[in-house]
């Protein structure tokens, strides 16, 4: 049967509503009606799918994974000790984490060139992963933060040329490391690399050959480098400067900062990045030395400045960084509820999760919406998200393209 009826408690669209009384119709992967459930019984062509006890959403989309990352204590020792085929291997098992927890459309931000191949037709017919946006090896600078991923790039000129490779080998989307990044050895965080006219020349390029950008950013000098030379979405925005004790210190330039309000920018927060590392303080099993107390009150200003970005008008994208240190792919439901934690609302939080994220990818009219003609990418969650985000702890069902690909029995969260 070419078309499926699915039957559920509610319909959550972020965009749209809720609608209690309709059911879905599904046609060639996509939603082509709503219908009232009296008009059930005249499609008689139709699977029916009872999901009457469950809330329907559109997939998640998370903005920023590492596919070839172990997401262990050492991900870096861990990429340089394997082969090619291993890291393959691996994204494909963190590929169907992700879709396996509700995520139906990742942007991978940083791989090999090797794992440009998961967007290939053959495999995605052959796995169930999601959607894949690729961007190979980030544009960085020589001995740059993820330099070891090959994208090391020093001038306009080499900036230019690393951008048409990009596309040439079927990367969708570019990656530029505007400052320095805490997971490879040499590289410093408070560092900022490129400039404006650099990043824009980026922009430029990648825009002209169709292509979305996004920019690795620790620095407020790199953020503003990054807001100048438009790129299309900041990742972290951490705003770090070194403080006296050695450690990196979020420190937010008011002043800097507000010259941008109402620019309405995507920017990627990141609040779950590496969370569980301090879980044993949160919970009280340990008392924290002064290092982690530092560290703990940086967690607190990270937090509070998520805010401020919203205030400003950026708007937020969910982006987990899942393969980085104790990042794990089946968590993007964790960044929604630290969204929520820091103060966003429940809504807000699941629009940056599928309409943001859409249009961050710029993908905003195929997906992210439960409406017609949209791509069938829907989740089933068993309480209404608005009321309780943690509900996507444990999604339920998760179709792709009208393609059933996740059930509560192969769901990694109910194992």
């Amino acid at each position: 049967m070419s078309k499926k009826i699915i039957v559920s408690k509610a319909v959550l669209n972020t965009d749209l509503g809720i609608f209690e009384d309709k059911a879905i119709v599904v046609e060639n992967g996509k939603i082509f009606a709503f219908i009232a459930p009296n008009e059930i019984s005249q499609w008689t062509d139709a699977q029916i799918i009872d999901l009457k006890t469950r809330y329907i959403l559109p997939g998640l989309i998370n903005t920023h994974v590492h596919l070839e990352f172990s997401a262990l204590t050492n991900p870096y020792q861990d990429y340089m000790q394997e082969s090619s085929d291993e890291k393959l291997l691996l994204a494909l098992k963190n590929a169907e984490a992700l879709l396996q927890s509700g995520v139906t459309t990742a942007r991978d931000a940083g791989s090999s060139w090797k794992a440009l191949v998961l967007t290939k037709e053959i495999v995605k017919q052959r796995s169930k992963i999601p959607r894949l946006i690729m961007a190979g090896p980030p544009l960085t600078v020589t001995g740059g933060h993820l330099h070891f991923l090959g994208g090391e790039a020093d001038s306009i000129p080499e900036l230019i040329k690393a951008v048409r490779l990009r596309q040439k080998k079927g990367a969708e989307s570019i990656k530029i490391i505007v400052t320095g990044g805490g997971m490879t050895p040499g590289s410093h965080p408070e560092s900022t690399t490129y400039t404006a006219e650099e990043i824009k020349t980026v922009v430029d390029t990648a825009t002209h050959l169709g292509m979305t950008t996004f920019a690795h950013c620790h620095t407020t000098e790199g953020f503003v480098n990054s807001m100048e030379g438009n790129i299309g979405c900041i990742e972290h925005c951490s705003c770090f400067v070194l403080a006296k004790n050695g450690l990196l210190e979020r420190v937010w330039e008011e002043k800097v900062m507000n010259q941008f309000k109402g620019k309405q920018k995507f920017f990627m927060g990141g609040l779950s990045i590496g969370w569980r590392r301090l879980d044993d303080l949160r919970s009280g099993k340990r008392k924290p030395n002064e290092k982690e107390i530092f560290l703990l009150e940086q967690e607190a200003r990270f937090f509070k400045n998520f805010i401020k970005l919203v205030e400003l008008g950026m708007r937020p994208v969910v982006g987990t960084d899942a393969g980085v240190v104790l990042t794990t792919f089946d968590e993007t439901w964790f960044e929604l509820e630290l969204m929520v934690k820091a103060g966003l609302s429940p809504l807000d939080a699941l629009k940056a999760a599928t309409i943001n994220g859409a249009e961050c990818l710029e993908m905003e009219d195929a997906i992210g919406k439960i409406d017609m003609g949209y791509s069938a990418d829907l989740i089933a969650a068993t309480e209404n998200p608005l009321k309780n985000i943690n509900t996507l702890k444990n999604v339920e069902w998760v179709m792709l393209e009208g393609e059933i690909v996740g059930t509560v029995k192969n769901n990694r969260k109910k194992l």
